[in-house]
């Protein structure tokens, strides 16, 4: 019987010393969080915004703030929806 490896995400982090996590509804769900930044792919920004918004996590991310207006639109409605605050920050990665 074979047991299922850890990610090497996982792996790396246990060696490191830090809390590495496989997906972000693990890493905002797991820790005592007031804010996270948001420095993937812009296209990504808003799904990530939902995650943080429904646990009340305050958001920045990099200009642009999303790919679309369509998304930019449902990160206001999830700040709204929430009452979390999000920032736009000039690019810094």
């Amino acid at each position: 019987m074979c047991c299922r490896r850890k990610p090497a995400v996982t792996r790396k982090g246990e060696r490191a010393g830090i809390n590495a996590y496989e997906s972000y509804e693990d890493r905002f769900s797991k820790d005592n969080l007031n804010a996270v930044l948001v420095y993937t792919e812009n296209n990504r920004h808003a799904e990530i915004t939902d995650l943080a918004a429904e646990k009340g996590l305050h958001v920045m991310v990099e200009k642009p703030m999303a790919a679309t207006f369509k998304q930019a639109e449902r990160m206001m409605k999830a700040s709204k929806k929430h009452g979390i605050k999000i920032m736009a920050n000039y690019p810094t990665a």
